[in-house]
């Protein structure tokens, strides 16, 4: 197998007997050409998307500004006009293996009896019924998430056949981090892959024909040519983590919310061979993610927010705070579950008005770092947390119903042994 190297100081990756494991079975034989595209095509060649030992992967804090103040997000609406000409594509490929899930993450429930995948349809339809009967809805769907999002979609006729509303994303061979071949898990084969991040939206797009703020990534200004770029927390070095972290240095973060002309981005494909020369961020996990024993992987990625600095004349535009909700904590998780979270008339998960945007601050210790663990620390019921400013919980508790936590408080249990957090009010404390 052909082995890719930009330069003598940096090697991309080896991958011997790749075309080995595509042909375990037939639908990955078929997927070849796909795939190998992906991994030799110039999203991994391309100069800033290898791996060196300098760390081509990294965007250094010297060589980038924040961007000035951004126009605010028009209050006048959508023109119809153009409704009727756009297609709504959902990022639905994530798994949340951060959360331990197995499944699509749209699939977690938010409310009782919704999940957050029924919150995009309803929302979706309600639009559409008031807008547009022409407006479009896909799904990037990963290969770990697909069969799941499929069947929870059929129990929504009026979108037709869920099949129809799929764009798969390619898949990936995790990368062992010692060897820098592909790895290898026998346990369970599945995990050797991973999907290669959202931003293979645009190679997807043209292969199918189809017309709290501390984490995450923000906005810059490249000093070089004083395009827009887009960093993410794996691409900060080390010694950038502080600059990273200061919200008032870099004071906006992307909500992954894009609008893409279908002209200009055939455009740009066209020019690249059908790939958007996006960085790449390498992240190192887990090959499982729920055992922390497993031996250490790279995940490939691109991000679609990154092709900010790829297109001239791109902008941005500043959207409220409370528009956005990641949930990529259990700790995120337990907030839109509270009541400090609602859903409107027009199915928008927001932070109630009382808080004025600023969702509350949570920090659960490692023992509730998967959805399963969370779901039994508030197995009895969810706590109020409308007017709470921050939470901290520090070992074994579980919730009874009926707790309202007003502040800042904290629960702190340094024993093995479960602690019950009765009913009632809890005031700027912190509970032993």
């Amino acid at each position: 197998m052909e082995r890719w190297l930009v330069d003598k100081k940096r090697l991309v990756c080896l991958f011997h007997g790749y075309p080995d494991r595509l042909s375990r079975d037939t639908r990955e034989a078929s997927r070849l050409g796909q795939i190998t595209r992906q991994v030799g095509g110039s999203r991994f060649s391309h100069k800033n998307l290898i791996m060196d030992k300098t760390d081509g992967t990294k965007l250094v804090e010297g060589k980038m500004r924040k961007p000035p103040r951004l126009d605010d997000a028009p209050a006048s609406g959508f023109p119809e006009e153009l409704l009727a000409a756009t297609v709504i594509f959902k990022l639905n490929g994530g798994l949340g293996t951060s959360m331990g899930l197995e499944g699509a993450k749209s699939l977690l429930p938010v409310r009782p009896g919704l999940t957050f995948l029924d919150v995009i349809v309803r929302q979706f339809l309600q639009t559409r019924s008031q807008h547009s009967a022409e407006l479009g809805l896909y799904f990037m769907n990963s290969f770990n998430t697909s069969a799941g999002t499929k069947d929870a979609l059929a129990l929504y006729s009026e979108l037709g056949d869920p099949a129809a509303l799929e764009l798969l994303q390619s898949k990936a061979p995790k990368i062992d981090a010692k060897t820098l071949l592909p790895a290898t898990w026998p346990r369970n084969p599945q995990l050797e892959w991973c999907p290669p991040g959202h931003g293979d939206i645009y190679p997807s797009l043209m292969g199918s024909g189809t017309a709290a703020d501390r984490k995450g990534w923000h906005l810059a200004k490249r000093n070089q040519d004083g395009r827009l770029l887009l960093r993410e927390s794996a691409q900060c070095r080390e010694e950038d983590e502080s600059a990273f972290q200061d919200i008032k240095r870099h004071r906006f973060f992307n909500t992954n919310n894009l609008w893409i002309r279908l002209d200009a981005l055939r455009e740009a494909l066209a020019a690249c061979n059908g790939f958007i020369q996006l960085p790449m961020i390498r992240n190192q996990k887990n090959i499982d993610p729920r055992d922390k024993t497993s031996p250490k992987v790279y995940q490939l990625e691109t991000a679609m927010g990154a092709a900010i600095e790829c297109f001239a004349g791109a902008g941005a535009i500043e959207v409220p705070r409370w528009r956005f909700a990641p949930v990529k904590t259990t700790g995120d998780l337990l907030a839109v579950r509270s009541d400090a979270y609602e859903l409107d008339s027009q199915w928008r998960l927001t932070v109630r008005p009382e808080r004025q945007g600023h969702p509350p601050i949570i920090h659960l210790s490692d023992e509730y770092k998967f959805v399963d663990r969370l779901e039994k620390l508030i197995a009895e019921g969810v706590p109020s947390l409308v007017h709470c400013h921050s939470l901290k919980i520090q070992g074994p508790w579980r919730f009874r119903a009926g707790v309202e936590l007003v502040g800042d408080v904290s629960f702190v249990n340094h024993s093995a042994e479960i602690r019950w957090i009765q009913p009632g009010k809890y005031t700027d404390c912190e509970v032993r």
